[in-house]
């Protein structure tokens, strides 16, 4: 667990208290039948989610899920920069643009 995920966590439980708890138990079950549908999915078919959509699916469909992913995935992305700003933020009282620049900076150049 990353420092942004754990600030995240600890915002959440301290706001909500155990009121999220019936959400992160169903959560946790539908994950579960979701990796066992996948599981059966790849040992009958030999393919993985992915090459079955893509063999069953339209063209249309596909890059409609196409772009749902990537804002999702630029969702979460999102919320590791604000995250890790924020323990900048908190370890070295660095501003927080300051420190979401540090982050996006550091993010950049250690994938370049």
């Amino acid at each position: 667990m990353g420092p942004e995920n754990w600030i995240t966590s600890v915002i959440g439980g301290a706001s909500y208290k155990h009121s999220l708890l019936f959400v992160i138990l169903i959560s946790f079950i539908i994950s579960m039948q979701l990796q066992q549908m996948a599981g059966k999915l790849g040992i009958v078919t030999r393919m993985d989610l992915a090459q079955a959509t893509a063999h069953h699916a339209p063209k249309w469909f596909r890059y409609s899920l196409w772009v749902i992913f990537e804002l999702a995935l630029m969702a979460t992305d999102l919320a590791e920069v604000f995250g890790s700003a924020i323990v900048l933020n908190l370890l070295f009282k660095i501003p927080i643009k300051v420190a979401i620049l540090l982050t996006v900076l550091d993010v950049f150049f250690c994938f370049c």
